[in-house]
């Protein structure tokens, strides 16, 4: 048996490969927003899946891909609504819906099999040090990034990321690197 990612890179008509991912948070948004749960729109796609499910369906699976939620609105507000035909969306939206399903199969090209494959844990923790670093550096209160989805995280390092491009000309102390965090945490720690 061979591996299953249930990440999709498509293209949504603009020519640029984005990925494609519904989470679990995602997967709630679904039903908040369709009325009807994920399983349900896949099960019945093909004989009753509305315009705006479909619209939904992509939005959320851009941003689910780390994509934010303004960008993943207005790319399918304008590539997933007449006056162009809805047939590519609908496609695609389905292809969504499958890899949640039931996988796609991991590419053989090593540069994208690195690039879909799951974080391990490991990965994951020294990206969340690294966020909550930044965070740190820049003034705000590590705790926000507790209990957000990857996606959420990814938004919130894009404005911190703004916001030091417009604080660039002054002169700051260096951010601590990830060590540096870890140590202070441990340090933190033991003095509780």
């Amino acid at each position: 048996m061979s591996a299953t990612t249930p990440i999709l890179k498509r293209d949504l008509g603009d020519g640029v490969t984005r990925l494609f991912y519904l989470s679990g948070d995602e997967l709630r948004r679904i039903k908040l927003e369709c009325g009807r749960g994920f399983y349900t729109i896949y099960t019945n796609f093909a004989q009753n899946a509305e315009p705006s499910e479909v619209a939904t369906i992509l939005r959320l699976a851009l941003v689910g891909g780390g994509l934010p939620p303004h960008e993943a609105l207005q790319l399918v507000e304008y590539y997933c609504a007449p006056p162009r035909a809805l047939r590519p969306a609908y496609l695609l939206a389905y292809e969504v819906l499958e890899a949640s399903w039931s996988g796609v199969e991991k590419t053989s090209d090593p540069d994208e099999a690195a690039e879909a494959r799951a974080a391990t844990p490991a990965e994951l923790d020294g990206y969340f040090d690294e966020v909550e670093a930044q965070l740190v550096a820049a003034g705000f209160d590590a705790g926000v990034v507790k209990g957000k989805s990857f996606a959420e995280v990814r938004v919130l390092m894009d404005g911190i990321r703004r916001i030091q491009k417009k604080d660039a000309d002054k002169e700051k102390p260096p951010a601590p690197s990830a060590a540096e965090f870890n140590s202070i945490k441990e340090s933190a720690k033991r003095m509780k």
